[in-house]
């Protein structure tokens, strides 16, 4: 049990999620039936003498580079006094020590630092790759939550979509969001899990700091093809179908960066800064329908100020049979060592 209130002579709480689908909720029947929302339960109930404002940052299909670019809008803007990073699932097999020391950084940045604790949610067949989070995890003191073990324990080993724990290979329905809930819950429980980083010189030589700003691409000049419409999470957006429509517009910095819908019916993206190719962005998903993704287009552009533009491409891998497009934000701003 819990020796001390660790919020004591707060009036009110900010805790924080930050992640990917599992945390934004995906495949639970409710926003209250997912982890997030029973972990926020029971912080409102555990600590029911304060005012608990939960925030979920979660966003499907996204992973600590991402997390990285957002963490100031959409969880230091929130000053928390707690934050829960998930991104194990879905930065996959890639060497995510950079991206999770950026996002530990920033955090350590603030006024006053927040308790940080590492989530590792599970894929069906018990094998996530936590390796580099934990890496970051020790060097900082950072406390972790692994859910892997207390799943396969509490389901003796099954497979947790064939005995209805998860609807695909990573996604819990209801029975296996509030495993992960309990497993979380009974841990802050323990003083152990209410810790801040510690302060230290960088881990990762190659870590980056970045200051972003989100601008919705409706707000850039764009060619006639495209219609301006609001799609997933109610963002503003352009959609077309017309291979060769364009968006340009300008910035001052050195990062650059997009949020684009993924669709089986989508192409390439092609990016061109200040008159020189920089990188194609492929928006073709086979299962996907808009879903809104990230792309890091470059962090090493040069400071100063930049002309992009966007084109459709005509030409697309055989894999790609049609031509609808929709971009959400375009992500300028100053990446620093």
């Amino acid at each position: 049990m819990l020796t001390k209130n660790p919020f004591e002579g707060k009036k009110e709480i900010n805790i924080a999620f930050i992640g990917g689908s599992i945390t934004e909720g995906a495949s639970s029947s409710s926003p209250e039936t997912s982890y997030f929302g029973l972990c926020k339960k029971w912080f409102t109930e555990q600590f029911k003498d304060q005012t608990v404002f939960c925030h979920n940052a979660g966003i499907g299909g996204t992973g600590s580079n991402f997390g990285m670019v957002r963490v100031d809008q959409d969880v230091i803007s929130k000053n928390p006094d707690m934050v829960f990073v998930e991104f194990a699932i879905n930065d996959g097999q890639k060497d995510s020590r950079c991206t999770m020391e950026s996002i530990v950084r920033k955090l350590l940045a603030m006024e006053k630092v927040p308790y940080v604790v590492f989530l590792y949610t599970s894929r069906n067949t018990y094998d996530t790759l936590t390796k580099y989070h934990e890496e970051i995890a020790e060097y900082y003191g950072i406390p972790e939550i692994n859910l892997i073990e207390p799943l396969k324990t509490a389901l003796g080993g099954k497979n947790p979509i064939e005995v209805g724990y998860f609807k695909d290979t990573v996604h819990p329905l209801d029975a296996g969001h509030k495993i992960y809930a309990d497993t979380i819950t009974a841990r802050l429980l323990d003083d152990s899990a209410y810790v801040r980083p510690l302060c230290k010189e960088k881990m990762m030589d190659d870590t980056l700091l970045v200051s972003a700003v989100f601008t919705p691409s409706t707000r850039f000049e764009h060619s006639a093809g495209w219609e301006e419409k609001r799609q997933h999470r109610n963002y503003e957006c352009l959609y077309t179908d017309i291979p060769g429509e364009t968006v340009s517009f300008e910035f001052d910095g050195n990062f650059l960066a997009m949020e684009f819908g993924l669709h089986k019916e989508s192409g390439i993206i092609e990016v061109v800064v200040d008159g020189k190719f920089v990188k194609d962005v492929e928006a073709y998903y086979d299962m996907v329908s808009f879903q809104c993704v990230y792309s890091d287009i470059s962090s090493d552009l040069g400071m100063g100020h930049h002309k992009v533009t966007l084109t459709l491409k005509e030409n697309k891998n055989e894999q790609h049979p049609g031509t609808k497009y929709m971009i959400y934000h375009i992500i300028t701003g100053v990446a620093t060592n």
